[in-house]
C-alpha cells in the first residue's frame, strides 16, 4: 500500500514538472504593433522589428519573402550578407524583441521580409522595406543661444554650436552687426574672450563680453567655416532707463495709493449725505401724519355740530 502510494505520488509530482511548461507552450504566439513600412535612404542603417508575446520555446526565425534560406535563427545569423545583425532583447518572461539590422542599406535589401515563429501553424509578420536610391545627406545644424538683456556694465555671453554633417566644422567666427569680432580691436581688447572646442562632430564656441556698454547692442552672428550662419539679438539697458521704469513704477503706486486714500476720505461723507436724507424723509412723514390727524379733527367736529344742530331743531 506504502508503494502504491510513492508511485502516485511520483507521478503528481513528474505531471506538475512536465504538464505546467507544457500548458505554458500550448498559447499561441502574437505578434504585438511595430512599423510595418518603412522607407530608408541608400546607407543608412535599417531596423526591423518583431514584438512577440508568448514565444515560448519556438524558435523566430526573420527571412526576406520569395528566398527560401534564413537570415537569422534565433540569435544567429545565418545570411552571408555582412550588413546583416540579429539583436533580441527579452522584455519579460512572456515578450520578447528580435530586431534585424541592416547596416549601408543598398537597393538589393529592398523588399519585404518576415518574422516567424516556428510551430505546427504558421506564424509570421510582414515588414516592407522600402530602399531609396538618393544616398543620405545629414545636414549641418546650428544652435545659437545667450544673454537676451542685460543692463550696462554687466556680462554678455553666447554660445554657438554647430554640428557637421560628416565631420565638425574647421573654425567659426563671430560678427556683430556684419562686424567682425577681432580680440586686438580696442573695442573689445581686454574685455572680450572667445572660446572654442570640438566634441566629435560639434563645434562649439563661447562669446564673453564683460563691462558691456550701450553701444554692444546688436545682433551677434555665429558663422562656420562651412559658411553655415544664425544670429542672435542682445539688449543693453542704460541704468537711466532702469531707473526711469522703476520712478515711474513708484509714482503709479503712489498715485494708486492716493486714490485709495482719497476713496477712504470720500466714504464717511456719502454716509452723511445718507443719514440727512433719512433724517428729511422722516420729518416730511411726520408733518405729514399731522396734517392728516388734523383733518381727522376737524372733520369730527363739523359732524357733531351738525348733529347737534339738527338734534334742536
Amino acid at each position: 500500500m506504502d508503494l502504491i502510494l510513492f508511485i502516485v505520488t511520483i507521478c503528481l509530482m513528474l505531471d506538475q514538472v512536465v504538464n505546467e511548461p507544457f500548458q505554458r507552450r500550448r498559447k499561441n504566439p502574437e505578434f504585438l504593433p511595430v512599423p510595418t513600412n518603412i522607407t530608408m535612404h541608400r546607407g543608412e542603417t535599417a531596423m526591423l522589428r518583431c514584438h512577440i508575446r508568448n514565444p515560448g520555446p519556438k524558435v523566430v526565425v526573420w527571412r526576406k519573402n520569395g528566398t527560401d534560406a534564413p537570415l537569422t535563427i534565433g540569435k544567429e545569423v545565418f545570411s552571408q550578407d555582412k550588413h546583416m545583425a540579429i539583436e533580441v532583447t527579452k522584455i519579460s518572461e512572456n515578450e520578447v524583441k528580435y530586431i534585424l539590422i541592416i547596416k549601408d542599406l543598398q537597393r538589393k535589401h529592398d523588399g519585404m521580409y518576415l518574422c516567424q515563429v516556428t510551430a505546427t501553424k504558421l506564424y509570421a509578420n510582414y515588414i516592407t522595406l522600402k530602399v531609396l536610391d538618393e544616398p543620405y545627406k545629414p545636414k549641418e545644424s546650428l544652435i545659437i543661444a545667450g544673454t537676451q538683456f542685460v543692463n550696462q556694465d554687466e556680462t554678455i555671453e553666447i554660445v554657438c554650436n554647430v554640428t557637421g554633417a560628416t565631420r565638425a566644422p574647421e573654425d567659426l567666427d563671430w560678427f556683430l552687426d556684419g562686424q567682425r569680432i577681432v580680440l586686438s580691436d580696442p573695442r573689445w581688447k581686454d574685455r572680450t574672450s572667445i572660446v572654442k572646442w570640438k566634441e566629435g562632430k560639434q563645434f562649439i564656441s563661447q562669446l564673453t563680453v564683460e563691462r558691456s556698454k550701450l553701444e554692444d547692442f546688436g545682433t551677434y552672428v555665429c558663422r562656420s567655416s562651412d559658411a553655415n550662419v544664425d544670429g542672435f539679438r542682445v539688449n543693453v539697458l542704460s541704468d537711466e532707463k532702469t531707473t526711469t521704469k522703476i520712478d515711474k513704477r513708484d509714482q503709479h503706486a503712489n498715485l494708486s495709493h492716493v486714490a485709495k486714500s482719497s476713496a477712504t476720505h470720500t466714504f464717511p461723507l456719502s454716509n452723511i449725505l445718507q443719514i440727512s436724507l433719512i433724517i428729511i424723509v422722516i420729518n416730511l412723514t411726520s408733518k405729514y401724519f399731522n396734517l392728516f390727524e388734523l383733518n381727522n379733527t376737524q372733520s369730527s367736529r363739523t359732524y357733531l355740530g351738525l348733529n347737534n344742530f339738527y338734534f334742536h331743531r
